[in-house]
């Protein structure tokens, strides 16, 4: 069985923050909303941002890129 691992580092690759358990299947931003790090993200993060991909939710200190459908200019 496959289990996903979500995996925080910052731009030195030092690794701050891991959560492993769910399998596979599912969505990148439940792994989020029931890990640790949801509960404690603006503590964690004071100033800085964790870069994500679309599969997580825009939030305060959660940037995801914009979804472009063509009509952007």
């Amino acid at each position: 069985m496959k289990k996903c691992l979500q995996m925080v580092y910052n731009n030195k690759n030092k690794i701050r923050d891991i959560f492993v358990g769910y399998p596979g299947s599912v969505q990148d931003s439940r792994i989020f909303r029931t890990s640790p790090l949801s509960d404690t993200l603006a503590e964690k993060c004071g100033d800085y941002y964790i870069l994500e991909d679309s599969g997580y939710l825009c939030l305060r200190h959660l940037l995801t890129p914009y979804k472009d459908r063509g009509q952007l200019t």
